[in-house]
C-alpha cells in the first residue's frame, strides 16, 4: 500500500486544524483529555455558535473528501481518517437533527458543572493556576444557563419538542450541581482564602450559584409544564448513530433476534445456578438472599477499596493483561453525576503529561431517603455485586483499558472513543475473571455475573425498542422487572437513563463483538495465541470501534504477523 510522505504531513495538518476548531467548541472535553490549553475556554450554545460549528464541520467534511488520497496515506492514517469522517458524521447528527444543545435541559448541567469540576478533581497544574481558569468559566456560567433557556424555550415549537422526563432528571441533577458549588467551589478557594484569587472565585460562583437557582425554577415551572416531547429517536436515526459512532451495521433485528437469544440462555444457567445455591428457591429469591450481605452507609466506599487488591493480584498471577502502574482512588460520586450514577470510573486524560490518580465513584447513600429506600439501595452494593463492579470498573475493566490507550500513538483514537469497545471490555471482563477461576468457580458469584449480564442484554432489548419500537417507559420498566429480576426502584433509574442514552446496547453488542473476535484470532495466531498477547494487541490501539480492531489484528495475522501498534 503506497505512503506518500506529503500526503501524510497534509493530513497531520488538516487533522491539527480540525482538532483546534473541535476543542474550542468543546473545551471542557480538552481539559478532561488532558488537553489544557483550552482550560480558560467555556461552551458556547447560542444558535449562531451551533450554526457555526455546523459550517465547521461541513467545511472539514469536504476538505478532508477532496484534499486527501487515502492509498497515500499510511495504514495508521487511513484507520484515522474514517475515523474522524465518522466523528464528522456523527456530531453533525447530533447537532442539526438529535438535538440534544436544544431539547435536553440536563445538556446544560453537564456543561456548566464539568466545566468547573474537570478543573478541580486532579492537581494536574498549580492550584492557582486552575482556580484562574475556575474564574474565566465560572463568569460565563451564567450566560450558557441563559442560552440553555432560550434554546429549550425554542425546542419546545419544533418537532419533538422537550421530554417531560429530561425536565425531570434535569431538575435533580441541576440540585446536585448547586450543591456541588454551593459546597466543593467555596471549599477548594478557601485553600487560597488570603489571596484576592480566592475573593474572586466566590464571587464569581455566588453567581453561578444564583443562575443555577434561576435555572431550576425555570424547570420547575416554565419547562416542566410545557414538556410534552418525545424522547425516542426513531429508527433511522438510531440507526444512523449506531453506525457513525460505533461503526455496527448489523441489522436491528438481528441485533433484537441475538437479544433475546441470549436473554433466554441466560436465564436458564442462572436457574441452574439458583438450584446449586439454594434448592427450591426461585432465581429473584436467591438474588434477594445473596443482596442481603450488604454494607452499612458509613463502610459503602471503603468495602469496595478493600476488593480491589485481590482482583489486581488475580488478574497479575493468571497473565490475562498487563496491568500498569498507578494510582486509582475509591471516592463518593460528585453530587451533580449521582442521579443516574451507580458506580462509574473517572480516569486522567489520556493526554495528560503528569501521573494522575483515576477515581472510582461509588454513589453513596443520599440523607433524605427513607430506611426503606436506604436498605433497597445498598442491596445492590452486596459483596458479589461488588467483586463484579471492580472487575468492571477496575481490574481488568476500564481502569487497566484507559491505561492502556494512552501507549496508542495515534491521537485520533485516544480522542474518539467507540463506547462498543469501552464498555464491551469492561462487561467482557467480569465473564473474563469468572471464567479463569476468580473464586474458584463460587456460583454466588457466577450468579451474580450472569445477572449483570441479563440486565446489559434488557438494556439493549428494552433501550432499542423504546427508541426505535415505542415500547412505552412504563413497559420497559415490567420488562426489566420480569425477565431481568430487577427492583423496581433502579428499573425505574434504568429506565430514565434510556430515553437520554439510547445506544446502552453497546454493553451487551460489545461484550459479544469481543469475544467473537477472540474466537477468530485464537485460530488465526494459532499456537502464538495467549490470553495476555490478545488483551494487550486488543488494547494497545486506542479505543476504536471493534470493526477497526477486528481488521487490525486480523490482517496482520493473515499476512503471517501479529499486529503490533499502529504506526
Amino acid at each position: 500500500m503506497g505512503r506518500n510522505s506529503a500526503s501524510s504531513h497534509r493530513f497531520e495538518q488538516l487533522l491539527d486544524r480540525f482538532l483546534e476548531g473541535y476543542f474550542r467548541f468543546r473545551p471542557t472535553v480538552a481539559t478532561e483529555l488532558g488537553l489544557h490549553q483550552y482550560d480558560t475556554l467555556l461552551e458556547e450554545r447560542r444558535p449562531e455558535a451551533i450554526e457555526d460549528e455546523i459550517a465547521r464541520l461541513k467545511a472539514f467534511r469536504q476538505q478532508f473528501q477532496q484534499h486527501l488520497e487515502p492509498a497515500d496515506l499510511t495504514p495508521s492514517q487511513q484507520i484515522d481518517l474514517r475515523l474522524v469522517q465518522s466523528a464528522i458524521a456523527a456530531e453533525l447528527l447530533e447537532l442539526e437533527e438529535i438535538r440534544f444543545w436544544q431539547r435536553h435541559p440536563g445538556y446544560y448541567n453537564w456543561l456548566a458543572s464539568g466545566a468547573i469540576h474537570s478543573l478541580l478533581i486532579r492537581d494536574y497544574a498549580p492550584l492557582e493556576d486552575r482556580l484562574r481558569a475556575v474564574v474565566e468559566r465560572a463568569r460565563r456560567i451564567p450566560a450558557l444557563l441563559q442560552a440553555g433557556r432560550e434554546n429549550l424555550r425554542a425546542a419546545l415549537r419544533t418537532p419533538g419538542g422537550v421530554p417531560r422526563v429530561w425536565v425531570e432528571i434535569a431538575i435533580e441533577e441541576f440540585r446536585g450541581a448547586r450543591d456541588f458549588f454551593r459546597t466543593i467551589v467555596p471549599q477548594v478557594a478557601e485553600r487560597v482564602d488570603g489571596m484576592a484569587l480566592g475573593q474572586q472565585v466566590r464571587a464569581h460562583n455566588e453567581h453561578v450559584v444564583a443562575a443555577l437557582d434561576e435555572m431550576i425554577a425555570f424547570l420547575r415551572g416554565e419547562l416542566l409544564e410545557a414538556a410534552t416531547g418525545d424522547y425516542a429517536l426513531g429508527e433511522d436515526l438510531f440507526r444512523k448513530k449506531l453506525q457513525y459512532e460505533e461503526a455496527v451495521t448489523t441489522p436491528l433485528t438481528d441485533i433484537l433476534e441475538r437479544g433475546e437469544r441470549e436473554l433466554r440462555r441466560t436465564q436458564r444457567e442462572m436457574q441452574q445456578l439458583a438450584q446449586q445455591i439454594e434448592p427450591g428457591r426461585s432465581i429473584a429469591e436467591v438474588i434477594e438472599m445473596l443482596s442481603r450481605e450488604y454494607p452499612s452507609p458509613d463502610e459503602l466506599v471503603s468495602s469496595y477499596q478493600r476488593r480491589l487488591d485481590t482482583a489486581r493480584q488475580f488478574v497479575i498471577e493468571r497473565q490475562l493483561v498487563t496491568v500498569p502502574e498507578g494510582e486509582l482512588r475509591v471516592v463518593e460520586t460528585p453530587p451533580f453525576l449521582r442521579s443516574l450514577l451507580f458506580a462509574a470510573l473517572d480516569p486522567p486524560g489520556p493526554f495528560e503529561r503528569v501521573p494522575l490518580p483515576t477515581y472510582f465513584y461509588v454513589t453513596p447513600v443520599e440523607p433524605s431517603w427513607s430506611t426503606a429506600e436506604r436498605d433497597q439501595y445498598l442491596r445492590q452494593h452486596h459483596r458479589a455485586s461488588q467483586i463484579i463492579t471492580i472487575f468492571h470498573e477496575a481490574y481488568p475493566g476500564h481502569y487497566v483499558q484507559c491505561a492502556h490507550c494512552r501507549r496508542t500513538p495515534s491521537r485520533v483514537r485516544r480522542i474518539f472513543a467507540a463506547w462498543s469497545f469501552v464498555e464491551g471490555w469492561a462487561h467482557y471482563a467480569e465473564q473474563l475473571m469468572l471464567d479463569e477461576g476468580f473464586g474458584q468457580h463460587d456460583p454466588r458469584l457466577q450468579l451474580v455475573q450472569r445477572h449483570e449480564a441479563l440486565w446489559r442484554i434488557g438494556r439493549l432489548l428494552v433501550a432499542t425498542r423504546m427508541h426505535t419500537e415505542d415500547l412505552p417507559l412504563e413497559a420497559a420498566v415490567d420488562v426489566l422487572m420480569r425477565e431481568c429480576y430487577q427492583e423496581r426502584a433502579n428499573a425505574l433509574r434504568e429506565v430514565k437513563r434510556y430515553t437520554t442514552d439510547p445506544l446502552v446496547l453497546v454493553y451487551a453488542w460489545g461484550k459479544w463483538q469481543i469475544q467473537d473476535l477472540r474466537r477468530d484470532v485464537e485460530r488465526a495466531w494459532g499456537s502464538r495465541f495467549s490470553l495476555k498477547a490478545f488483551h494487550d494487541e486488543l488494547l494497545g490501539h486506542g479505543q476504536p470501534p471493534i470493526a477497526v480492531l477486528r481488521r487490525l489484528l486480523l490482517s496482520d495475522a493473515r499476512s503471517g504477523d501479529r499486529a503490533g501498534s499502529p504506526t
